[in-house]
């Protein structure tokens, strides 16, 4: 097994120096097997066993094992077998010749398999849930129903919830917007709880839901999803060079665009000036099948 230094040292040659895998191989004095393992993973990866290990004395026997741990699954817990009692069983009953702890070893394997299992729930970062809840609140002394939206990041536990009076579109845009104003950003993915509002088609909201009295909510959503993905493009092309020329292909001036890829401020403040709006245009999302909200219903 090579080191964990041989392994970076042939991956930098390969991805950052951008040779290939048989100069690779020649340099490093490997063969070609080798190097494609190593630039398959980052670290050695160990060994492997592809079957598992043959037990020419044990074999025989493990049905009665596993009869024994069946038997023990519904006996009192002071009269289950142990692996110490199991092993002589073995040997005593059906004269096993082998020892102590390749049985005992199958015993731990047989009860783990046994017991109940559990699949840990992970939650990355940059991911939300969103669902609305009821609650009774008194507002102005009248006992009433408040409907609440409820975002959450799982993650780190930050929450955000705002009341509405009734469970509408209206109140699950304004949600939305004010969620991610909250939060100062928009997640990677939100995963609703089966909103008959958050699985309704993008399309034709308006006509489906008589949705006409506040399209404010729709263009302020509109304007910060679209905020956020040019922050992203601009993010993606990382050095002045590469934003350059992304901003020339977009049809920005050339002086404009190197002033812009030049410039030392962050992408917030940025994709707010002249170049990274011409280039970055509304018309520019609709090319791409992005249409507005608002201009969608």
């Amino acid at each position: 097994m090579y080191a964990v230094e041989t392994y970076a040292a042939v991956r930098q040659f390969v991805f950052a120096d951008g040779k290939s895998r048989r100069e690779a191989a020649r340099v490093f004095g490997l063969s070609r097997d080798t190097i494609a393992k190593m630039c398959r993973y980052s670290m050695p990866p160990g060994y492997t066993r592809h079957r598992p290990a043959n037990k020419p004395k044990l074999g025989a026997l493990i049905p009665v094992i596993e009869a024994i741990l069946e038997t023990d699954r519904t006996a009192p817990v002071k009269q289950r077998h142990t692996a110490k009692r199991i092993f002589e069983r073995l040997r005593d009953e059906h004269g096993f010749g082998g020892g102590y702890t390749v049985v005992k070893d199958h015993v731990r394997i047989e009860r783990l398999r046994g017991r109940e299992t559990f699949v840990p729930l992970a939650h990355p970062p940059g991911h939300a849930q969103v669902d609305f809840g009821e609650a009774i609140g008194v507002i102005g002394g009248v006992r009433q129903k408040i409907h609440f939206f409820c975002m959450d990041l799982p993650q780190s536990d930050a929450c955000f919830i705002k009341g509405y009076p009734a469970e509408t579109t209206e109140a699950f845009l304004d949600g939305h917007v004010s969620a991610f104003a909250f939060f100062d950003g928009v997640p990677l993915s939100i995963l609703y709880d089966n909103l008959k509002i958050a699985v309704a088609n993008m399309r034709g909201w308006r006509g489906y839901f008589g949705f006409c009295e506040t399209p404010q909510v729709l263009v302020n959503l509109t304007r910060w999803v679209r905020m956020r993905l040019r922050v992203a493009l601009w993010r993606q092309w990382k050095t002045p060079r590469r934003r350059r020329a992304a901003l020339l292909a977009l049809g920005v001036s050339a002086p404009l665009a190197k002033n812009t890829a030049a410039s030392g401020y962050g992408p917030w403040r940025l994709i707010r000036s002249r170049g990274p709006s011409a280039g970055l245009s509304n018309a520019y999302f609709r090319s791409l099948g992005l249409p507005s909200l608002f201009e969608a219903c």
